[in-house]
């Protein structure tokens, strides 16, 4: 079995374009370890695609930090930048609905009408990312069985 050098998809053998980047399918097309390396990087690469935890668990405390990393790391090191939207991501999703209800207990005597306010947006915030999550993966699922 080829592989691409590309994209690394598996090519058929005696196919002539990648099925998956549709690059012109090289007769010596090698092994995805010796095209990729055991990392999944191409040879001469220097990018870092280690995920770090503690720049996951800083950005779910801070999440204008778990931002600022994002976008300062996101060419040079791809793993620590995605560690850090995870928990930019999740610091968000959980956040939010938490402040909201949190808020409604504080407001409940003094402003009702805040704190009602703020407990339909806590859960409305809440429940915005399921749905969300929900509708990418039945896009998804939809595509790969178009695609067979």
């Amino acid at each position: 079995m080829k592989y691409c050098s590309y994209c690394g998809s598996k090519i058929e053998d005696g196919a002539a374009f990648c099925s998956g980047c549709g690059a012109k399918a090289s007769p010596s097309a090698s092994s995805f370890e010796a095209s990729f390396g055991s990392e999944g990087a191409r040879p001469g690469d220097t990018r870092d695609f280690t995920e770090s935890t503690g720049v996951l668990i800083l950005s779910l405390f801070i999440p204008i930090v778990g931002l600022i990393f994002y976008l300062i790391w996101n060419e040079s090191h791809p793993g620590k930048a995605n560690s850090a939207l995870k928990g930019l991501l999740i610091s968000i999703c959980l956040g939010v609905p938490l402040l909201g209800i949190i808020l409604y207990f504080v407001w409940k005597e003094e402003k009702p009408d805040f704190a009602k306010i703020s407990l339909v947006s806590g859960i409305i915030s809440f429940i915005i990312p399921i749905v969300a999550f929900v509708l990418y993966f039945a896009i998804i699922i939809a595509m790969v069985f178009a695609s067979v």
